[in-house]
């Protein structure tokens, strides 16, 4: 029979990772849309609009270690992450419904301004919740099996939120296009986030986790730890790039579909499905995978033929929705093999530190590793912002596709296809400094914390 520090039961791991549908939607969706919401329905231009997406972004860098050190110290009858839990998800569904209620105002910087403070208020709200959220991760077992199994979990409702983030254009269609559907969309998806964000709160109400409160680092502090952890700090690296990728795709994946592939804005759910549901399915299998050759030669192999698979979009034909879901599910399959080694390796050193020191500072790191994703994503978008302004991208006020040049779209393709994909190699460069698995840890000196085996 196999060690209990071995199994996870399955209302744990489902308990837990649905919290991720919530704040994948709270994620996705303004990834997805905010921009193009601005440009051709706020008539915001372009680069004013991405800093509008930055700045807000940048307060995170703040934000979320703040909320990490605090998660990690705080005391209460219902632990130290369930109450932040608790809290983010009420103030995540709020702030959601602001973003996209926009008031009539005059000019395009008012329009703006509300955009990015309100953006601001989420990303504070996000870093509530899913800072404490993704430290339980490292503190639900010592085992790294363990830990790659809560995060496949994790990904796997990931990837169901971003199937409902999909969702997004048919609800705006449905809302009534312009701004009434966005703000019915808004409505809708804060719902959702709501309800599943909070469901993580009662799950882990049975699960005594690793440490307990107690003095934690201040920002300075958490950096300086962060930086004496060297296989963090390399994982961290790549993993900046990689997102400053992905933060590209995001924001032009919009204009790609309408101006590239020449489909209506509804194309995106079908695509956003293929690559989720692909997603997926395949988290047994990079589980397995992992299991059999490491982490680490995993995610080497995932990566490099996920942009093999990437640069198919170039090659796309215009209104071939065949080529979307067959794109998109290679895209899908091979984006979540690399994602959940990034995310089960993060785990193994936060798992480092604590034996080398003895105390749990899951917060921190995570707190670390989140503010890094969004910064690096939202340079992205602004990457893309400035791609676009420089191509004479032309924004509008009617909510769907407005007539662009030749050189528009060409730079539509290039922040899309080939600036995620240069990225994405570049962190390879990084990542190939990463040595540490399992018996690295168990042979690391030092004080380990102690298991925790949730009762089957």
């Amino acid at each position: 029979m196999t060690d209990k520090s071995e199994k996870l039961p399955v209302w744990l791991g489902a308990g837990y990772g649905v919290g991720m549908v919530g704040a994948q939607i709270f994620r996705d969706a303004p990834a997805l849309l905010l921009l193009f919401f601005m440009t051709n329905t706020l008539n915001v231009p372009a680069v004013m609009a991405g800093l509008a997406i930055t700045l807000p972004k940048i307060w995170v860098i703040f934000a979320d270690p703040a909320a990490g050190a605090l998660s990690d110290r705080t005391t209460s009858p219902m632990g130290r992450r369930r109450p932040f839990i608790l809290a983010g998800s009420v103030l995540c569904g709020l702030t959601f419904v602001l973003i996209f209620n926009v008031p009539n105002m005059e000019s395009a910087a008012a329009r703006a301004a509300w955009v990015g403070v309100m953006y601001t208020a989420a990303l504070t709200a996000l870093s509530v919740y899913s800072i404490p959220y993704f430290s339980v991760a490292a503190e639900i077992s010592d085992s790294p099996a363990v830990r790659t199994k809560i995060v496949a979990y994790r990904i796997a409702f990931m990837a169901t939120g971003l199937i409902i983030s999909g969702l997004a254009p048919v609800l705006t269609a449905y809302g009534g296009d312009g701004r009434s559907g966005y703000a019915f969309m808004s409505y809708v998806f804060a719902a959702v986030c709501v309800a599943t964000m909070l469901i993580p709160f009662f799950a882990l109400a049975r699960v005594p986790l690793k440490g307990g409160g107690g003095d934690a680092p201040g920002f300075l502090t958490q950096v300086k730890l962060a930086a004496q952890n060297k296989p963090f700090v390399w994982l961290v690296s790549a993993n900046f790039v990689q997102r400053v990728a992905e933060g590209c795709g995001y924001a032009a994946l919009a204009y790609f579909v309408v101006y590239r592939l020449e489909l209506d804005l509804g194309a995106l759910t079908g695509l956003v499905v293929a690559v989720s549901a692909s997603g997926i399915v395949a988290q047994p299998l990079w589980v397995r995978i992992a299991a059999r050759i490491g982490k680490v030669r995993a995610y080497w192999f995932a990566l490099p033929l996920y942009c093999v698979s990437f640069l198919m979009w170039y090659f796309a034909p215009p209104q071939n929705m065949l080529w979307v879901y067959v794109i998109a599910g290679l895209n899908g399959l091979l984006n979540s093999g690399f994602l959940l080694m990034a995310q089960s390796m993060l785990t193994d050193t936060i798992a480092l530190d604590a034996r080398r020191t003895g105390l749990d500072r899951a917060g921190a790191f995570s707190g670390i590793w989140l503010a890094n994703e969004k910064v690096a994503f939202t340079f992205g978008a602004m990457i893309t912002a400035a791609i676009l302004g420089a191509s004479g991208f032309v924004s509008g006020d009617a909510g769907g596709a407005v007539r662009q040049t030749d050189s528009a779209v060409q730079g539509i393709v290039i922040a899309f296809v080939f600036t995620p994909i240069v990225f994405h190699l570049s962190s390879l460069l990084l990542l190939r400094h990463y040595k540490l698995d399992e018996r690295a840890i168990a042979e690391t000196p030092g004080r380990a914390g102690s298991a925790v085996n949730p009762a089957e």
